[in-house]
């Protein structure tokens, strides 16, 4: 029916575009795009970035676009380097590039020095490609890596892909050590007793054994480390901590021992 696959998946970006818009005008304020299969087909990448363009059109949210090399049955599709992405990836008409780091190292980072794009990145920093679970102070050092190269401002964190493959629990310590990493660094930079870390768990150990929790997947860097710096400032006496309450906070949605945003 369709003469290319251009066309056709450019008549699937315009069906997704309106349920995009429906998805902004029920209140959705973020939304990921999966696109797990540029990196099978960089021969495609033009086009693709011209569907991803069309069905992001006149979408007033913040667009996430997901790239990574295949996480079928928990297995990677493919392998390679991000720097087919460039500089094509730069036409793209969304607010975060998410990409896999945890599992493939941090070589790709030299892409975003490079090419200095704007925008912002989408740091994989646990792989869930295998089942060991990371310490917020093993992801934290991969944070401060990837804070040599691209601007806090510009830095999110995030897993490597989707957690379907894994045991629950194991997915929700993984989380937490994603979450509770920028609160790694915060803490390590800071003097000591400055911080309350009380039910957070080691911070050094090479996996985790820490309280579980369910946080949403993508950490803002500066808005944490802002968070740290006026906290610091903050007479000890004077600090508020909370715990999470289902609802409480936009950062976690499920109940769990930690620390709450202040302020909320």
């Amino acid at each position: 029916y369709y003469p290319t696959e251009e066309a056709f998946a450019l008549d699937l970006a315009r069906v997704m575009n309106a349920e995009l818009r429906e998805l902004v005008r029920a209140g959705a304020t973020d939304i990921q795009i999966d696109e797990p299969y540029y990196s099978g087909f960089p021969e495609d990448l033009p086009w693709a970035i011209k569907a991803v363009n069309t069905m992001v059109d006149s979408v007033k949210a913040d667009i996430h676009l997901h790239i990574c090399y295949g996480n079928r049955y928990g297995k990677p599709s493919w392998e390679g380097s991000y720097r087919y992405l460039f500089p094509a990836i730069l036409d793209a008409k969304v607010s975060v590039v998410s990409l896999e780091f945890a599992r493939r190292g941090d070589d790709d980072l030299q892409l975003f020095k490079e090419f200095s794009p704007r925008l912002k990145l989408g740091l994989g920093v646990v792989d869930v490609k295998i089942q060991d679970v990371e310490s917020p102070g093993f992801v934290a050092d991969r944070i401060r890596r990837a804070l040599e190269v691209v601007a806090p401002e510009q830095l999110m964190v995030n897993p490597d892909c989707g957690c379907l493959h894994l045991p629950r629990d194991i997915a929700f310590n993984k989380l937490c050590a994603n979450e509770l990493a920028p609160f790694n660094i915060l803490v390590n930079n800071l003097s000591p007793g400055m911080i309350n870390t009380e039910g957070w768990g080691p911070r050094s150990e090479s996996r985790w054994s820490g309280p579980r929790c369910g946080t949403r997947p993508a950490c803002s860097v500066s808005r944490t480390l802002s968070w740290a710096r006026a906290e610091a400032a903050t007479p000890r006496s004077s600090r508020s901590w909370w715990g999470c309450r289902r609802g409480r906070t936009r950062e976690c949605g499920r109940s769990g021992r930690r620390p709450c945003w202040r302020g909320g």
